[in-house]
């Protein structure tokens, strides 16, 4: 096999896709290019003549190749696969479909209002007004499971976030919502099971009677099961949203005062608090018997509330809610991403310079991906193991999930969040000649990357992720999962496997240099840091999550993408702002003069170019 520019690739080029390779457009018909005129001196007007077809976007699933291979990662049986194939199938149709751009459209032109009473009421009462179309967002979002497939699903959390992430771009971020909603129906779950009996000390079997404190804790938890039940509903006439008021103020303050009417909760909260477009909200309050923050249920009257466990919880509380969320928000900035280059790949004709920035561009919208589907599948592996599917790779341990998803969650967030911003606005520089209705709306995806990354500012995330690496459980368990991973082997053919052994020996010696650098640095540092930790832990996950993909079965446009992640040092251009020269020699990258504006039509690189952009067997480059 020959091998050029240090690339050894393989002649193999089989996808391992669960559906045919599809082209990313509907190409037009030889009537559209050649219309029919009266004669052919006619000249084109308005109203006839020829018309240029626009372009046109095909099935967000099928086109969609890399998610198509971490979905074989990750689910790796095809009959447990072929189901949530065709569904994703049929959703990737319907997120283009014109009710579904309607709808989206009005929501755009009718944003969320703020309503509330007059100056002279005596009560503020504020409500959120929304249109139509985003009520009809909600409404198939709930339909396809955005929130239910991960507690009623096969698949756990992995068929959930791929419905999440196929619908998200075309949802005017109605996921939101679902975000929060799912967030607070898992920490509801974990208030719904009674508390273990004691062993009885004689013979005696009879029930015991419930004393007063049993009746209303059990009382408590009907009221927290009929939530959980409304918030996990796939029905949208009875299914309920959810929001947290954790952002508030924490002037907030509860007291044990019940009521005759015992229906809203033995709690009197006041204090400043959020108005939401919500059926239930978990507020975070000070209590007299805690100086710690407590967390309350409150549904209906945002003035009486339940307690969520004991008081001083709080904070327990708000960890679940925020490692949720954060998955969420890392699924959600992967798909605006796929929109948006999706979008880029059709917008203009595909020349070398333009093919070698959109390969850029794919391949940082493939790591984001890789990042958002290993949190969700830790996620799943943490809260039901024996319903979540066990991939050979990556080779997670049960009792590491948690430790692993301490650090991803707010990894993968900081990162994916950081990514979408420039990836939509280098998409939108690209495709600035097409038009912005929907579904190519490319400065609504750049305004929808900028909210994701507002919503949980990157100081507070990289704190997080130093705090996660400084634990030591959580760094050895992602010690643990890096060698592993590298040291793993899949079956197939030889080819491509001395490029594949390269990117797997300079993964793991970047690897020891943040190991390294994260024993040795203090929690100080290391925050001061937070953003260079950030980049480089990154790149060493994507890294080996990139390898593990192209081992599966030696695929070759796999193969080009973990060289030009690892060798090219593609992925390292975000870390490049926070690292020093020293920390970017001794990678063994190769083909660092191949850039932009530098490609020849027809050159090696060009096809390649186009094999990681399109993924059309036949412009692969035939080694």
């Amino acid at each position: 096999m020959h091998s050029n520019n240090g690339h050894s690739h393989g002649h193999h080029h089989n996808h391992v896709s669960p559906g045919s390779s599809q082209m990313l457009y509907s190409p037009p018909s030889t009537q559209q290019l050649h219309p029919a005129s009266p004669t052919a001196s006619t000249p084109s007007t308005a109203d006839s003549g020829f018309f240029q077809p626009p372009p046109r976007l095909g099935n967000q699933f099928t086109t969609d190749l890399a998610l198509q291979r971490i979905l074989n990662l990750y689910v790796p049986l095809a009959r447990q696969r072929k189901p949530l194939v065709h569904d994703l199938t049929q959703l990737g149709e319907k997120v283009l479909s014109t009710p579904v751009l309607r709808h989206l459209e009005d929501a755009e032109r009718h944003p969320p209002e703020l309503e509330s009473r007059d100056a002279f009421s005596p009560e503020l009462d504020e409500t959120v007004r929304t249109s139509e179309g985003w009520r009809k967002l909600v409404e198939m979002g709930t339909r396809e499971g955005c929130v239910a497939e991960g507690y009623d699903g096969r698949l756990g959390r992995i068929g959930q976030f791929a419905r999440y992430y196929i619908f998200a771009p075309s949802s005017a971020v109605a996921t939101c919502p679902f975000a929060t909603t799912d967030a607070i129906a898992r920490l509801l779950s974990s208030h719904l099971a009674p508390p273990k009996q004691p062993p009885p000390t004689t013979m005696n079997f009879e029930v015991p009677s419930l004393t007063q404190a049993e009746r209303e804790a059990d009382a408590v938890r009907r009221v927290f099961k009929r939530a959980y039940t409304k918030l996990v509903s796939r029905d949208p006439a009875t299914s309920w949203t959810a929001s947290s008021q954790y952002l508030t103020s924490t002037s907030t303050t509860a007291v044990y005062a019940p009521t005759a009417d015992a229906a809203l909760g033995p709690w009197t909260i006041t204090g400043p608090q959020s108005p939401a477009d919500a059926d239930i909200a978990i507020v975070l309050a000070r209590t007299p018997g805690s100086p710690r923050l407590s967390a309350f249920f409150t549904h209906g009257e945002p003035t009486r509330g339940y307690l969520l466990g004991t008081e001083g919880e709080g904070a327990r509380a708000l960890a679940t809610i925020r490692t949720i969320t954060r998955v969420h928000a890392a699924v959600a900035a992967a798909a605006v991403m796929r929109r948006a280059v999706s979008i880029a790949k059709i917008a203009r004709p595909p020349a070398p310079r333009h093919l070698r920035t959109v390969a850029r561009l794919e391949l940082l919208t493939r790591a984001a991906t890789h990042l958002a589907f290993l949190a969700a599948h830790l996620l799943s592996l943490s809260e039901a193991p024996l319903l979540t599917p066990r991939p050979a790779s990556p080779a997670t341990a049960v009792a590491a999930a948690p430790h692993l998803l301490r650090i991803l969650a707010p990894l993968a967030n900081a990162v994916n969040a950081t990514l979408a911003q420039a990836v939509t606005a280098e998409c939108d520089a690209v495709g600035s000649e097409s038009e912005h209705a929907e579904p190519l709306n490319l400065p609504r995806l750049r305004r929808d990357a900028q909210a994701l990354a507002a919503t949980e500012g990157a100081p507070g995330l990289t704190a997080d992720l130093v705090a996660a690496l400084k634990t030591p459980a959580a760094l050895a368990a992602l010690a643990n999962w890096v060698r592993a991973n590298l040291a793993s082997t899949a079956a197939g053919s030889s080819d491509g496997e001395d490029t594949l052994e390269r990117c797997k020996v300079a993964i793991w010696h970047e690897w020891r240099k943040v190991l390294d650098m994260v024993e040795a640095a203090s929690s100080e540092e290391l925050t001061a840091a937070g953003r260079r930790v950030m980049w480089r832990v990154a790149w060493v996950v994507v890294g080996v999550c990139l390898l593990l993909d192209a081992r599966v079965d030696r695929e070759g446009t796999a193969t080009e993408c973990v060289r030009r992640w690892v060798m090219e040092g593609v992925g390292e251009g975000r870390a490049e702002e926070g690292e020093g020269r020293e920390g970017r020699e001794g990678r063994g990258r190769e083909g660092r003069g191949v850039r932009e504006g530098m490609v020849r039509r027809g050159s090696w690189e060009e096809r390649w170019d186009r094999a990681v952009v399109f993924g059309d067997e036949g412009e692969r480059p035939r080694l």
